[in-house]
């Protein structure tokens, strides 16, 4: 069954990209995670720094936007690389709504 092998293949990819044992969190509980796993790699990523002088100079300040060629699109704030990257707090309700309308998508299990 290939949905089942793509969504085993997101999981583990989740779990090895964005584990952190030090912090107990898995990496298919994070909500970079949960996206992918529901709707697999972004087509385009986009990291923006912080604005210079709003006196955001840490890693909370990056965004980073995945977008599908769907149409979907999600925004997460803090560092790209580290499990703790979350959904920007504005668009929590958004994407909670989103993902009930369209838990999942399967437009990559084809290659």
């Amino acid at each position: 069954n290939e949905s089942r092998i793509e969504y085993l293949a997101r999981v583990t990819f989740a779990e090895l990209r964005w584990t952190v044992d030090e912090l107990n969190v898995r990496g298919a509980d994070t909500d970079r995670g949960d996206i992918f796993i529901r709707y697999g790699p972004p087509d385009l990523v986009a990291a923006f720094g912080p604005v210079v002088g709003t006196g955001m100079a840490d890693a909370s300040g990056v965004s980073t936007t995945w977008v599908y060629k769907s149409g979907l699109a999600f925004v997460f704030i803090g560092q790209p690389t580290f499990a703790t990257s979350h959904t920007a707090q504005a668009d929590v309700a958004i994407v909670r709504a989103l993902t009930q309308v369209q838990p999942v998508r399967w437009d990559d299990c084809s290659h």
